[in-house]
């Protein structure tokens, strides 16, 4: 017996399974699963996991396949901020040199 390949889905398609799901609360989830091509067991945690899965698509790409942040936030967070620093530094420079032209 071959098993199946194991897939992981985007947040994207994950979203669309709650839609179809929220759209047909009549119909069994074991129907809905095999006209998705899931299994009702991954249907249910991605029912069960809603929340989450709203909250990383507001977070994170939807095309992602994995939701996650860095490991090191603390020097993402840093590494930003100094780049935004030097971006406005360049900014104000680039001002003054235009004042001091306009004024000679």
């Amino acid at each position: 017996m071959t098993s199946r390949k194991r897939t992981s889905l985007s947040l994207q398609e994950k979203l669309n399974i709650l839609r179809v799901v929220k759209e047909n609360p009549t119909r069994k989830k074991v129907c809905i699963a095999k006209e998705l091509g899931l299994t009702p067991c991954n249907l249910n945690s991605i029912v069960a996991k809603r929340i989450e899965i709203e909250e990383n698509a507001r977070t994170f790409d939807v095309k992602c396949k994995q939701a996650r942040s860095s490991e090191h936030v603390q020097l993402d967070t840093a590494s930003t901020s100094v780049s935004v620093c030097a971006q406005m530094t360049q900014q104000k420079q680039y001002k003054m040199v235009r004042s001091q032209t306009a004024t000679n």
